[in-house]
């Protein structure tokens, strides 16, 4: 009879990702990947006296050194520091209520960061309010065209907000400590209680790759039913102050109903066996190897370099799996039809780990 004993090693290294495997390792399939299950949770809403709503000039004022200094960065219209034509401030703008005749609703804006930081807040050209009551500003996650996950929102009164189309309103969401990293997210509103319409201008006259969405009949759709260079005129601020930690962070990960983040058991499909050690097989059996891996972020692995995940057995790697890069709040993982089998045919103690990144490429 023999134990198995399982350990787990996640390794970092440097900046720079490349595409390295160890040699004469064999690759034995794609790890498969999903969302862990927390990041689809919404955040919990504030409540509005809590939530700082100012003019946007105000907002200048107040954190000018910081804006300067550039540890506050804008991302939007045509000073925003990625550059992005998002909308021009001095073109010539209209506006567009939501809802509109066709019940078109959440209009937003995807926005790519440069820098990596925590959402500082959002700065809206709102116009034409009809009623009073309570708006919601969304923060989706962004698959690189539609929004995503919400990964937090904050509700306001109207009563604090521009809608004369004198001044943008900047509204605080540090509350929400949201990482961004270079993953793109998308910054929008909707209208709950007491408010008739609220439209959002936009700029119809620069040519800009689309950013701009609304919610058509259930869908995410290009705001182009407007003109097909509109932009809604919304603004994002990033604070990147406070940083130096990993952007990107591959940690173990135990997937809802798994014992541990890594599993061996009798099964290709049983994840829920005993702590490991703790039980015995015969000298001979096929025992099955379950792993999981994080990357909680703020930054994704580009989907064009290649992640590797290696099993080591008494510290000599004897397989590995890998994946296109890795998305912030994704998890990679081994089981079922990619559970990997064992066979000990001397009784003993033996020690198992998964390593991902064994080169130290990841920052």
């Amino acid at each position: 009879m023999h134990n198995i004993i399982v350990s787990l090693l996640i390794m970092y290294g440097s900046i720079i990702i490349t595409t390295k495997p160890i040699k004469g390792v064999p690759i034995v399939g794609e790890a498969k990947t999903a969302k862990i299950e927390k990041h689809n949770k919404r955040a919990k809403a504030h409540h509005t006296e809590k939530v700082r709503v100012m003019p946007l000039r105000k907002f200048y004022i107040k954190h000018k050194a910081e804006l300067r200094e550039g540890i506050i960065e804008r991302l939007g219209g045509t000073k925003g520091i990625d550059t992005l034509r998002y909308w021009d401030p001095s073109a010539d703008l209209f506006y567009a209520n939501q809802p509109d005749d066709y019940n078109d609703s959440l209009y937003n804006v995807r926005f790519t960061p440069i820098n990596s930081g925590t959402l500082q807040g959002a700065a809206f050209y709102f116009y034409n309010l009809v009623g009073s009551g309570t708006i919601r500003i969304h923060v989706w996650s962004s698959d690189g065209t539609y929004p995503q996950n919400e990964l937090g929102y904050v509700d306001i009164s109207t009563d604090s907000i521009i809608s004369d189309g004198s001044d943008l309103t900047y509204i605080d969401l540090s509350s929400l400590n949201i990482s961004v990293g270079s993953g793109d997210f998308h910054i929008g509103y909707s209208l709950l209680s007491g408010v008739d319409t609220l439209a959002l201008l936009g700029d119809t006259t620069t040519d800009t790759e689309v950013r701009s969405y609304d919610m058509y009949d259930g869908s995410w759709e290009e705001s182009t039913w407007i003109s097909s260079g509109w932009t809604w005129a919304i603004d994002a601020y990033v604070n990147t102050s406070g940083g130096g930690g990993d952007s990107v962070n591959l940690k173990p990960y135990t997937p809802t109903g798994w014992y541990s983040s890594l599993v061996i058991s009798n099964s290709p499909d049983d994840t829920t066996q005993a702590p490991p050690g703790n039980f015995s097989t015969a000298a001979g059996d096929t025992q099955y190897v379950h792993w999981a891996v994080v990357n909680e972020g703020p930054d994704s692995i580009p989907s064009t370099d290649t992640v590797y995940y290696y099993l080591y057995r008494e510290d000599s790697a004897i397989a590995g799996w890998k994946t296109g890069g890795l998305a912030a709040n994704t998890y990679v993982y081994a089981s079922g039809t990619n559970a990997y089998p064992i066979h000990e045919s001397t009784d003993g103690t033996y020690t198992y780990k998964i390593t991902a990144d064994p080169n130290n490429t990841i920052s």
